[in-house]
C-alpha cells in the first residue's frame, strides 16, 4: 500500500523474536527524526550507549564466576522467591515488560503491579 503511493518504506530483517528488535527499530527512527529535524544530533550518545551496553554484556557472560557476575548474583537472590514487580507512570509498563522476562526467561513465577499515583 505504501509502496502504491510513494511512500517511503524501511526494512529490516531480523532473525528472532519481533520484541527482541527493538534497537533495530529504534535507532532508524532516531536517525529519521534527526534527518527531518526534530531531534539534534545522537550519534555520540548512541556511541556511548552501545559501548556501555557491550562492556555490560562482557561482564554478564555465562562464563564469568558467580563471584564477579552481578546477573548471576541477581538470579540467586531471587530464585526461590515470588517476584513482585512494581512501576508507577511511565515505567509502569517497564514493570509489565521485566515480569514477562522473568516468566519467559527464567522460569519464575513473577507480578507485576502498578501504582496510580506515586509522587
Amino acid at each position: 500500500m505504501a509502496e502504491e503511493r510513494n511512500v517511503p518504506i524501511f526494512g529490516f530483517d531480523y532473525q528472532a523474536q519481533p520484541r527482541a528488535a527493538l534497537a533495530f527499530s529504534f535507532l532508524p527512527i532516531l536517525g529519521f527524526l534527526q534527518r527531518l529535524g526534530f531531534l539534534s544530533d545522537r550519534s555520540a550518545d548512541v556511541t556511548e550507549t552501545v559501548k556501555v551496553l557491550q562492556e555490560l554484556a562482557e561482564k554478564v557472560k555465562e562464563d564469568v564466576l558467580l563471584s564477579h557476575n552481578l546477573a548471576k548474583q541477581l538470579a540467586q537472590k531471587l530464585y526461590g522467591h515470588l517476584l513482585v514487580i512494581y512501576g508507577a507512570g511511565i515505567l509502569a509498563e517497564v514493570a509489565h515488560r521485566w515480569k514477562t522476562q522473568l516468566n519467559e526467561n527464567s522460569k519464575a513465577w513473577a507480578f507485576y503491579e502498578v501504582f496510580p499515583e506515586l509522587n
